[in-house]
């Protein structure tokens, strides 16, 4: 008859528990860097032009854009990660991208470069026109 585990349950969890905390204080004892802090966005007008042939229609959309952000705050590359379905929006907010600026990530006082997320909105709503912070994409 084969040996039965009289492990218990409790003591396993316990243990995995123990070497979880063990090893999050040999990173910090090693000093392993925080996370980074993202970049944020500069206060201004917003950068987004809403596309006059769009407003006209009553079309409204959200285009969702990887930014990257360099050293120094600027825009060096803009990418669409999701379509709105309209190429007039995703073109608008694009090129109102390259126009922002940013206090760049940084980690441990190091400025860093990094992609962040970006959602652009069009509404006509303009109680609701916030695009990610930074003011509605108006005509």
């Amino acid at each position: 008859m084969p040996a039965r585990d009289r492990t218990d349950p409790g003591m396993t969890e316990n243990l995995r528990r123990g070497l979880r905390l063990a090893a999050a204080a040999l990173l910090v004892a090693c000093g392993a860097d925080p996370p980074p802090v993202p970049p944020k966005a500069l206060d201004g007008p917003s950068p987004f032009a809403y596309p006059l042939a769009l407003w006209d229609e009553g079309a409204q959309g959200e285009t969702t854009l990887l930014v990257r952000v360099d050293e120094s705050g600027a825009v060096d590359s803009v990418r669409v990660l999701r379509s709105s379905g309209r190429s007039a929006f995703d073109s608008a907010a694009a090129a109102g991208a390259w126009k922002l600026r940013f206090l760049p990530a940084h980690r441990a006082g190091r400025k860093l470069s990094m992609w962040v997320k970006l959602p652009v909105r069009f509404t006509r709503d303009r109680t609701a026109a916030d695009t990610a912070g930074l003011g509605g994409a108006r005509p």
